[in-house]
Order: C-alpha cells, then sequence, then structure tokens
C-alpha cells in the first residue's frame, strides 16, 4: 500500500517547533533526510465514546478499530509520511509536502524515514483496501467563479504555500477527485442531493457539491479562510483513505 501522501502529492505544509531554547540543535541533521514520519493528535475528533469496530467510507463491513487508520481510537493519535522541502534552523521551522494534515494539529513527535527499517520486505494487506484504493475517481469540475477568486488570491499574495493558479486547482483537483467525504457525510449527501462541502486550504476555504449519481464534484467558489471556521467537516476529522 502507497502511503498516503501519495493521494494528494502537491499539498504543503509548515510545522514549528514551540519547544523553547535553540531550536536549531534539536533539528540538527534532519536536512539529511528526504521524508520524516510526523506523530500527531487528532484534535478535531471530538466523540468522547470509542467503538472498538468501525466501518471505514470504502467498506460495507465493520472492522476492528486497529486494523484501520480511523481517528476514532482509544488513543487518539496519528502518524503520517511527509516530503521533507527545507528546515530553517533559526526559527525550528520544517517545510514539508505531500502532507494529509489540518491546520493546527498539534504535533507530538517527528522522526526521520529510513528506508531500510521502515520498508517491510513481504508486506501484505487486505483485498477490501486494494480494491477502494483502485476505485473510479470523481471528476472535478471548477466554476470561473472560483477560478477567478484564485487568481485573485494569488495575485495579492494573500496564499502562504502556492504561489499559482495552477498549482492551487491541482491541489484542490487531487484532494476532491479521491472523494474525501466521511461515509456519514456521503450518505448524508446521498439521502439530500447537492449538499455543501467545504475543507480548508491554505488561506481559503474551497466550496463544492457533489453529485454521487454522475461521480462529479462541482467546486463553485474559493472563500476566505477565517478563525474558527469549522474546519472538522474536511476528509481529516474521518478516515477516508484508510
Amino acid at each position: 500500500m502507497a502511503p498516503q501522501d501519495n493521494v494528494v502529492p502537491n499539498s504543503k505544509a509548515r510545522v514549528h517547533i514551540l519547544l523553547h531554547g535553540n531550536k536549531g540543535h534539536i533539528l540538527e541533521g534532519l536536512e539529511e533526510f528526504s521524508h520524516v514520519w510526523l506523530i500527531f493528535l487528532f484534535n478535531c475528533n471530538k466523540q468522547k465514546n470509542v467503538n472498538y469496530k468501525i466501518r471505514p467510507p470504502r467498506l460495507k463491513e465493520t472492522l476492528g478499530v486497529f486494523s484501520t487508520r480511523s481517528p476514532h481510537r482509544p488513543n487518539p493519535l496519528g502518524l503520517s509520511l511527509a516530503k521533507l522541502d527545507k528546515l530553517d534552523h533559526n526559527n525550528g521551522t520544517l517545510h514539508l509536502s505531500r502532507i494529509d494534515l489540518v491546520h493546527g494539529t498539534p504535533i507530538l513527535d517527528i522522526k526521520p524515514y529510513i528506508e531500510d527499517f521502515d520498508r517491510a520486505e513481504g508486506s501484505l494487506v487486505p483485498q477490501w483496501l486494494t480494491s477502494s484504493l483502485q476505485q473510479s475517481k470523481f471528476q472535478v469540475l471548477i466554476s470561473e467563479k472560483a477560478r477567478r477568486q484564485v487568481q485573485y488570491k494569488i495575485k495579492a499574495r494573500q496564499l502562504d504555500f502556492y504561489k499559482s493558479e495552477e498549482e492551487v486547482l491541482l491541489v484542490i483537483t487531487q484532494i476532491l477527485e479521491n472523494d474525501p467525504r466521511s461515509r456519514y457525510r456521503r450518505k448524508q449527501h446521498e439521502n439530500q442531493k447537492n449538499l455543501d462541502y467545504q475543507f480548508p486550504l491554505d488561506n481559503c476555504v474551497v466550496c463544492c457539491k457533489y453529485d454521487p449519481y454522475d461521480a462529479k464534484v462541482h467546486v463553485y467558489a474559493v472563500e476566505n479562510w477565517f478563525p474558527g471556521w469549522n474546519h472538522t467537516l474536511t476528509k481529516f476529522e474521518n478516515e477516508s483513505f484508510e
């Protein structure tokens, strides 16, 4: 199974070290690695009860929670692989890509990815997971209004990570074509057609509608992100790609 970073390879992020003292010391040597493991907290998961069995979005049957990557766990810890693009030792900042976390995710630890140690020879994955990764993708249709909004944000330099319209639209497409909605959200959309779906990207909120009967998703706006926006509607609240 490919790591989750392959689902949205053009996503970008920064991780800031919040420790006191010389932050460059704690990062020394990390620049020699290409990828890092991030151990993080599922802080958007507000569910208090822990279910021992859950139903992944792409499977009809339930499974034990330890056979999935659902955030609804006895201890809500996550593990994610990211590409290390650059280190800022002075500010204690990691510049990353191929990442699948939301803004504000608490990072508990960082470990270097070591292929000889971390790659398992003869590894196996169940058939249901292989099939789910091969399922058809949604066609992403981006409106002229959304394109103009992206163009304005690029021209006004309102985005931190993306410098061109093409980059932004590519990431939006990579996210939406894989249908990041939770199982609950998909069922809700099927019962009430064309409900809004939103997710944060950089300093934006991407607004769209899924058409599950036509395998299309329509992006109708790319609005400004604002503090307090309910970003728990995104894939990262749920076990979308697991």
